[in-house]
């Protein structure tokens, strides 16, 4: 048919129909194609802070095209968790012509204080022995160096009840603290 016919026709009918037949024709174009309304792209909830040296699981993400599951990739995936920082991990789609990320941030921290234990030793001396400091064995979760601060003395020409405090500090400031209590006696 022309393009003159088709003109008559609608001449002839109704403005209402017309109206009506032509947003009747674009919605059914409209609701055939695929839009980027169509598209859920988002992040699982997770847990996106962990501790330096632990287990980090990623959640994902998930991907729905017109209501389908769909899979993605992992275009990216820095996360170190035996150093302490900001990581990423990026997830893409691609559809049509386009790639869509969408990023989760995993930060690594350390609010761990290091352990601290007593070494065995001989606590309780005779006036005007030597005491020997055995000291304290510490671990950290960061596997770095700790720093022991050793506070107190021992008079061992005083009787008497003497606290020695070790303070054990690790490379991101995290404390912990431990009481040697050493006994002078006659």
């Amino acid at each position: 048919m022309k393009l003159t016919g088709i003109l008559k026709v609608v001449m002839k009918m109704n403005k209402f129909k017309f109206i009506f037949i032509i947003l009747s024709i674009a919605f059914i174009f409209i609701s055939c194609s695929e839009t980027e309304n169509d598209i859920d792209f988002y992040l699982k909830p997770g847990i996106d802070t962990v501790e330096i040296n632990s287990e980090y699981l990623d959640p994902g993400a998930e991907a729905f095209i017109n209501g389908s599951s769909v899979d993605y990739e992992i275009s990216e995936n820095n996360v170190d968790t035996s150093q302490t920082g900001i990581y990423y991990i990026e997830y893409a789609l691609p559809f049509r012509n386009s790639q869509y990320i969408i990023t989760r941030i995993v930060t690594v921290i350390d609010e761990t204080p290091p352990e601290i234990n007593l070494n065995p030793g001989i606590d309780t001396i005779n006036l005007n022995q030597e005491w020997i400091d055995e000291s304290v064995t510490v671990t950290d979760n960061s596997n770095s160096d700790v720093l022991v601060e050793t506070i107190g003395e021992v008079d061992n020409t005083t009787l008497g009840e003497y606290e020695i405090t070790y303070i054990a500090t690790d490379e991101y400031g995290n404390q912990s603290e431990l009481i040697r209590i050493v006994n002078v006696i006659e």
